[in-house]
């Protein structure tokens, strides 16, 4: 009977895996409330048949860091995404206790590299469809979502399966043929989408972690393998389709640049303790220096981003977990070539994007990370039903925490549907109820204002925006918003007032500027 509950949570914990990719929009703050919830569900299951037999050596330096994340919350701006990230931090401690003590054997094992590679099958197949028949969209939605927040996201999943299709392809030995040119035709794929996916840091990630199989394999190839790397690195960025994007100089090219030092200049204003984690957003206008109003959500780089909202302590516990990550893997690298291999791609990638922010893509990275460390006997087990009761409570009281933001989230959804067919009274009781479950969300109480305007209730309307911007004081969005309610509303000092403040978060827009200067000349005018 346990044999069989077991066998329930580890299907359970592939179902969780899947619906992160197929799920839309794996960053916002709905798919991220729901998995905290589901894995916070599973979690507690999976104690009442079994409590960790296994433990491993990361454990201190990942506690370290998740309490320390805690810290943030006493000097947050954003309480909201603060708390989003910290549950997101939980979710993936709890989930990787769980795969180091599930999938702790051959057969389990064997079971999640399958279903993990035709999950990843099903993933090209819907990229490919979504090519040839981008229409079919319409009639088939949730198939057909984004999962993905970008196409560079999108590659570096598939370079994650590749990788590991790519291990049991070059190292398993005795698979059937059968298997084989099944394995090769889904390289082949595999190779294709990620190049048709224009995505540079996709592209060095797999390259580069291919070159790391070929150690692997042999060294003797490593300098043969680097030369062809280099001559393919040079032919995609300068006579294909990814160099042409490269030379165009758009925001995710040469302005990451200018993104990176940015966050320098931010990091540098609170080196020790960072602006709090989740703050990045926040604090990134003021130290914007490129044209335009576009104000970038991370910093493109997973490194700096930790860097700047966790300081110098929150970057080295961080880089403790890495240099431990790799002491403990680098050995058993010839037991899992293919998972070493796609956890590097997602390390080579963070530097050039904020995948890590991605769920698609740290979950899967979560089960390859648990399954090749070593494991070592816990003494938990031995632990009294008595002394296990506060651990029951908590996770039951961690179940309860996390409902809330996805019950928020979810009534939220609903609210807009209703807004978006002109069904205020149903709008306003489900985003009332999104409130009620997430009153931090400062998103909530905009979408509330804005159903207070059009009833013709101004001063309610007003009043729930200045929560919004109560809870937010660094969004200059909400600011400007803000500012042009008290314009509508005959209000010049306050407008004004409001736009001294944008202007100081972020002092090189000149949009923001320009703006400012009307105001100022009204008001002359009118005196």
């Amino acid at each position: 009977m346990i044999q069989i509950r077991e066998r329930l949570i580890e299907y359970s914990l592939l179902f969780l895996l899947a619906i992160t990719l197929f799920v839309p929009g794996t960053i916002d703050v709905f798919t991220n409330s729901l998995v905290n919830l589901l894995v916070a569900v599973i979690f507690f299951l999976w104690l009442t048949i079994r409590f960790p037999r296994y433990t491993v050596r990361i454990n201190l330096p990942l506690l370290l860091l998740l309490l320390y994340s805690l810290f943030s919350l006493f000097k947050t701006c954003n309480f909201a995404f603060t708390m989003m990230q910290i549950f997101m931090f939980v979710s993936l401690y709890l989930l990787l206790i769980m795969v180091i003590n599930v999938f702790d054997n051959k057969d389990s094992i064997r079971r999640f590299t399958v279903f993990f590679l035709v999950i990843g099958g099903i993933k090209m197949l819907q990229v490919i469809l979504k090519k040839l028949l981008p229409d079919m969209g319409y009639q088939l939605p949730l198939f057909f979502s984004h999962s993905m927040a970008n196409d560079n996201h999108l590659a570096g999943y598939l370079t994650m399966i590749v990788l590991v299709a790519g291990g049991i392809f070059f190292f398993k030995k005795g698979i059937k043929k059968s298997i084989k040119i099944c394995l090769f035709l889904y390289l082949i794929i595999g190779f294709i989408l990620i190049f048709l996916a224009n995505s540079r840091s996709g592209l060095i990630a797999l390259l580069f972690s291919f070159l790391i199989l070929i150690y692997i394999k042999n060294k003797k190839f490593l300098l043969t393998g680097l030369v062809v790397v280099l001559m393919t690195l040079i032919y995609c960025f300068f006579f294909s389709n990814i160099g042409r994007e490269f030379k165009r100089g758009d925001v995710h090219s040469y302005e990451r640049l200018i993104i990176w030092e940015d966050t320098l200049n931010l990091w540098s204003d609170y080196p020790v303790f960072g602006s709090g984690l989740g703050t990045f957003r926040d604090y990134y206008p003021r130290y914007k220096r490129m044209e335009g109003t576009y104000t970038a959500q991370y910093a493109h780089n997973e490194y700096l981003n930790l860097l700047a909202e966790m300081g110098i302590v929150g970057f080295a516990l961080f880089g403790w977990i890495i240099i431990r990550l790799f002491r403990e893997t680098i050995p058993r690298r010839f037991l899992y070539p293919g998972f070493f291999a796609a956890f590097c791609s997602v390390l080579i990638q963070a530097g050039v994007e904020f995948n890590l922010h991605n769920i698609a893509i740290t979950f899967p990275c979560c089960f390859l990370i648990g399954i090749i460390l070593p494991k070592e006997k816990n003494k938990v087990e031995q632990i009294s039903y008595l002394a296990k009761t506060p651990i029951y409570l908590g996770i039951v009281f961690l179940i309860f925490f996390f409902s809330f933001p996805h019950l928020g989230a979810q009534f939220h959804k609903k609210g807009q549907n209703f807004l978006k067919n002109g069904r205020l009274m149903q709008a306003k009781t489900n985003i009332f109820r999104s409130v009620f479950f997430n009153p931090v969300y400062a998103k909530y109480h905009v979408i509330l204002s804005d159903i207070y305007e059009k009833e013709g209730y101004f001063v309610k309307a007003l009043d729930e925006f200045k929560i919004a911007v109560e809870l937010e004081p660094r969004n200059v969005w909400y600011k400007k918003k803000l500012a042009q309610k008290y314009l509508q509303w005959k209000n010049l000092d306050k407008a004004i007032e409001e736009y001294e403040k944008i202007v100081r978060l972020a002092p090189n827009v000149s949009s923001f500027r320009d703006e400012l200067k009307k105001l100022y000349d009204w008001k002359t005018n009118i005196q």
